[in-house]
C-alpha cells in the first residue's frame, strides 16, 4: 500500500507539472494597458510585463510596443533603449502587433535619440547596426539622419551650411522620395526660406510635415527641434510662436541703455515635484529664460534645471511642478502649450 500511494503521488505531481498555463502575449499586455489611470501606470506595467516575458517574439513586440509609448509621450531616452533591446531579440513579431524589422526598430532608436539630444548614441547606431543594409528606405532614413546628427551638434548657423547642402542635394534625388517630408521641413525650419514650405505644401499636402508648415499642427518641445541654430528665425515658446533672432549688431544696439536690455526672469526655487511637466530643453540659458517669461505671462510658475551630458554639453530644461492627476499638465495644454511628464 505505501508502495502505490507514492506511485500515485508522483503520477498525480506529473500531471499537474504538465498542465499548459495561460501565459499573457504582448497584445493581452498592451490591450490591459490602456486600462491604467494613466500613461505612466501603462508604462510602469508594460515594463514589468516585458520583464517577466519568456517567448521571445512576444518580448520584442512588446518592448517595440512601450518603447512606440515612450517616445509618444516625450520620454525619449527610454523609447531608444526600448526600441534598441527589441532589435536585439532575434525573433518573428508576435501575433496581434506591429510588424517592424530590426533595422526599422534601429532606425526608430536613432530618432529618439536624436529627439533626446543625444547625437553620439544616434551615430553610434547608424555606424554600426543599419550601416550596410540593402534596403532603400532604411538607407534613405540613415541618410537623412545622418544630416539631423549633424544639425543636432551645431553650434552656430556656420555648422549648419554643409548638411544643408547636402539636403538641399537629396530633395532632387528619387530614391530619398520617402523622407522628402521631412527633408523640406528641415530646410524651412533651419534655413527661414519660405520656398521649402511652399514645395512641402504643394507637393505633400496631406504629410504631418505639411501641416506643420501650415501652423496646423505643433512640433513637440524636443531638443532636436529646439536646438538646431537657425538663419533668421528661432522658435523659442512652446505656443510655437516664430521669433526673429536679433542679430549680432542690433543687438549691441538694443543694448546700450539699460532700459532696452533683456529682462532678468526671476526663477522660482526648485522643489521635490512628484512629477515635472517638461515643455523645453535650449543650449542657451536666454531662451530657457523666455520660455520662463511666457509661461509666466499665463499665469504658470516655471522653473530651469541644468543638466551636463558626457559629451560636456550643458542643457536648461524648463519644466512646471505637476500632481499625480496631472493637473497642471491639462491646464498648460488647455493654454497652448505643449508638454510631457518626466519624474
Amino acid at each position: 500500500m505505501r508502495k502505490c500511494s507514492w506511485v500515485f503521488f508522483i503520477t498525480l505531481s506529473l500531471l499537474f507539472a504538465k498542465r499548459p498555463v495561460s501565459a499573457q502575449t504582448a497584445a493581452d499586455v498592451s490591450k490591459r494597458s490602456a486600462e491604467k489611470s494613466t500613461a505612466l501606470e501603462s508604462i510602469e506595467y508594460i515594463k514589468k510585463q516585458s520583464a517577466e516575458m519568456k517567448n521571445f517574439a512576444e518580448k520584442r513586440s512588446l518592448l517595440a510596443f512601450l518603447g512606440s509609448l515612450q517616445e509618444q509621450l516625450g520620454l525619449y531616452s527610454d523609447a531608444c533603449s526600448s526600441y534598441s533591446q527589441a532589435a536585439a531579440i532575434a525573433a518573428q513579431d508576435a501575433a496581434g502587433m506591429p510588424k517592424w524589422s530590426n533595422e526599422e526598430l534601429i532606425l526608430f532608436a536613432v530618432r529618439s535619440a536624436l529627439s533626446a539630444g543625444d547625437y553620439e548614441a544616434a551615430d553610434n547606431y547608424l555606424s554600426t547596426s543599419v550601416k550596410d543594409s540593402t534596403n532603400e528606405d532604411i538607407t534613405s532614413y540613415v541618410k537623412l539622419y545622418k544630416q539631423w546628427s549633424l544639425l543636432c551638434r551645431a553650434q552656430s548657423v556656420e555648422d549648419t551650411i554643409e548638411p544643408v547642402a547636402i539636403l538641399q542635394a537629396y530633395t532632387s534625388l528619387a530614391s530619398m522620395l520617402d523622407v522628402r517630408p521631412a527633408i523640406y521641413l528641415t530646410l524651412w525650419y533651419v534655413t527661414g526660406k519660405e520656398e521649402w514650405a511652399t514645395k512641402l505644401k504643394a507637393e505633400f499636402p496631406l504629410s504631418p510635415e505639411a501641416y506643420i508648415a501650415k501652423g496646423n499642427i505643433q512640433l513637440l518641445p524636443a531638443p532636436f527641434w529646439y536646438f538646431v541654430p537657425k538663419n533668421g528665425v528661432q522658435m523659442i515658446t512652446a505656443e510655437g510662436t516664430m521669433i526673429k533672432t536679433i542679430p549680432a549688431a542690433e543687438e549691441t544696439a538694443s543694448n546700450k541703455t539699460s532700459s532696452e536690455k533683456q529682462p532678468v526672469v526671476a526663477v522660482a526655487e526648485i522643489k521635490d515635484y512628484t512629477v515635472k511637466e517638461q515643455l523645453g530643453l535650449f543650449r542657451e540659458e536666454k531662451n530657457a529664460k523666455a520660455l520662463v517669461e511666457t509661461l509666466s505671462k499665463k499665469g504658470f510658475t516655471a522653473h530651469i534645471m541644468s543638466e551636463t551630458k558626457p559629451s560636456g554639453n550643458k542643457y536648461y530644461i524648463v519644466f512646471v511642478g505637476d500632481d499625480d492627476n496631472y493637473t497642471i499638465g491639462k491646464k498648460l495644454k488647455a493654454a497652448g502649450f505643449d508638454c510631457y511628464p518626466i519624474k
